[in-house]
Formats: C-alpha cells, sequence, structure tokens
C-alpha cells in the first residue's frame, strides 16, 4: 500500500494538472495558437533550462566507478536495440511519416525525471541516489538524440545524416545538458540573481508542459488515435520494463543498481516528448495523447512493478 501512495503522490498531482489544462482552455477560449507559441516556449527555453540544472548539480565525476559505468552500459545497450527494433518494425504497420517518429519514441522515451525519482527517494533515501542521478544524466542526452533521430528519419525525404547529426547538435534540449555538463565539470560559479532567474524558470517548465497537455487534449482526437493507442499504451508500461528490467535481474543486479534500471523503463511516456514532436513536424496531437495515457495508467502499472520487484527481494 505504501508504494501505491507513493506512485499515487507522484501521478495524482499531474493528471490534476492536464485536468486544469483542459477546464482553462474552455473557460478561457484558449485557441490553436496559444497551444503554439506556449509549445515553443516551453521546448526552446525552459525545458532546457530544466535539463540544464539537473546536469548541474549531479555528481559527474565522484560517480564514475566500473559498476556504475557498467550499469549505463547495459542501460544505453537496451535502449539502442529497441530503438533498432522500433525503426524496422514501426514503418511496416504506420503509413503517415508524422506518425511514425512520435509512435517510437512513445515507446521508448520515459519520463524518468518525474516519475522515477520519488519512487527511487522513498524506497532508498536521498543519501543513497547517487547511482540513480548518475545513470539519469547519461540517459536523459540519449533519450534525446534517440527521439531527434526518429522524428528527423521520418520527416518523409530521404534521410540526410549530416542534417539529422546537425539537428541533433543544435536541439535546445542538447544544447542544455551540454551546458550544465560544462558548468558542472568547469566548476564555473553562477551568480546567485542569474541563478535564482534561471531556476525559477526550470521550476515553470514541468506545471507548464502538462498544461498545455491538457489543453490540447480532445476526446474526438483521442478516439481517432484509438488503435495507436492501444499498441503504445501496454509497449512503454508492459513490455519495455519485462524485458529489460527482466533481463537485468537475470544478469544479477540487484538493490539500487535494479531499481535504477527500473526507473529507466517503467515510468510513462516523458512529457518532453510532446513539445518536441510539434516541433518538429510530428503529429503533436497523437503525442500529447500518449503522455496523457500513459501516465494516468501509470498509476497502476508502476504500483505493480514496485510490489513485485519487493515481493521477490530484488530492491
Amino acid at each position: 500500500m505504501e508504494n501505491f501512495l507513493v506512485s499515487l503522490e507522484v501521478v495524482l498531482p499531474l493528471c490534476l494538472l492536464m485536468a486544469l489544462g483542459y477546464m482553462l482552455k474552455r473557460v478561457l477560449s484558449l485557441n490553436e495558437q496559444w497551444v503554439l507559441t506556449s509549445n515553443k516556449l516551453l521546448f526552446q527555453v525552459l525545458l532546457p533550462l530544466l535539463l540544464m540544472r539537473n546536469m548541474l548539480e549531479s555528481d559527474l565525476v565522484g560517480l564514475m566507478t566500473p559498476h556504475a559505468l557498467g550499469l549505463i552500459g547495459y542501460t544505453a545497450a537496451a535502449i539502442t536495440v529497441s530503438f533498432l527494433i522500433l525503426l524496422v518494425l514501426i514503418p511496416r504497420f504506420v503509413q503517415d511519416n508524422t506518425r511514425k517518429g512520435v509512435i517510437l519514441q512513445g515507446i521508448l522515451r520515459a519520463n524518468t525525471a518525474l516519475f522515477g525519482i520519488p519512487v527511487a527517494l522513498s524506497l532508498y533515501g536521498e543519501a543513497n541516489l547517487g547511482l540513480f542521478t548518475l545513470l539519469l544524466g547519461a540517459m536523459v542526452p540519449f533519450f534525446n538524440i534517440c527521439s531527434i533521430a526518429a522524428l528527423e528519419l521520418f520527416q518523409g525525404e530521404k534521410p540526410s545524416y549530416k542534417t539529422i547529426a546537425t539537428n541533433i547538435i543544435r536541439n535546445p534540449l542538447i544544447i542544455g545538458i551540454a551546458a550544465g555538463a560544462a558548468l558542472n565539470l568547469l566548476k564555473l560559479p553562477i551568480p546567485l540573481p542569474i541563478k535564482s532567474a534561471v531556476w525559477g524558470l526550470a521550476d515553470t517548465a514541468t506545471p507548464l508542459a502538462f498544461l498545455i497537455l491538457g489543453a490540447s487534449f480532445t476526446f474526438e482526437s483521442a478516439k481517432r488515435n484509438r488503435a495507436a493507442l492501444m499498441v503504445v499504451v501496454p509497449f512503454r508500461l508492459v513490455l519495455m520494463p519485462l524485458v529489460w528490467v527482466g533481463l537485468a535481474a537475470l544478469l544479477g543486479y540487484r538493490g539500487m543498481s535494479l531499481l535504477a534500471t527500473a526507473v529507466i523503463f517503467m515510468p510513462p511516456t516523458a512529457v518532453t516528448s510532446y513539445p518536441m514532436a510539434c516541433a518538429m513536424g510530428g503529429d503533436g496531437k497523437l503525442a500529447g495523447e500518449i503522455v496523457v495515457f500513459t501516465s494516468a495508467l501509470s498509476i497502476l502499472t508502476m504500483f505493480f512493478w514496485v510490489f513485485l520487484l519487493k515481493t521477490l527481494y530484488l530492491i
């Protein structure tokens, strides 16, 4: 019951924010242009600042142990294999190019920062989160690179790998991660007024993202996207953790190491996948609905996975 309440405390506020966004759109008559402009602000400014802060506050050097590097290698390999399999499978069943990349990142990309940290914190305490923080710092740019590559590959034209590489490098989220890592490693001091202003802006990214999601949601669109949602949701919430957390357990990972792997693969689809899809020509409606439905249903699935791992004495 305690683990269920932890998951509920994480997910319920986000669901309420989405509901509030849905209501505000009708009460304040927010139009599609507001959603698009807000998405642009979120993708180009607020989310990069949030990722920069996360990287800046991580201990990137002190945690570089052989065990940690092995865990990073396993997780990166699992994401890469998943990406390549989906890259082959999805075009066989989906014809619309604007939906292919959205479906791929909807299955692949997890909202680890928002949904994984509270679970890890509840089970192991803040003093033991170093390994998880390092893994998160390594996997966030990895997820972003895979998502950008997927959206670029399915633009409808013959893919230019030079263009894809350029767009990855110039992507605001990648720039935010790189800036945070550079500031962290160089130990450059940040004046307090600037730090307060930037940190304050970064704090607005998550609530605004879920408000925008709620404002963009329509029941008509969800009905139209029902078939895609019925595939993406179980893949994201059931199959990905079943395969990769199960394999990690078979390889001997236990305790915090297995939990760190679990919270990479068991959360719902990352909220950042929605503004990225909108900004890069993907099906934004479908991307938003994948986030909405996986976030809501993750209340049940995350409880199940944590309960199962604890029952088996694996974490």
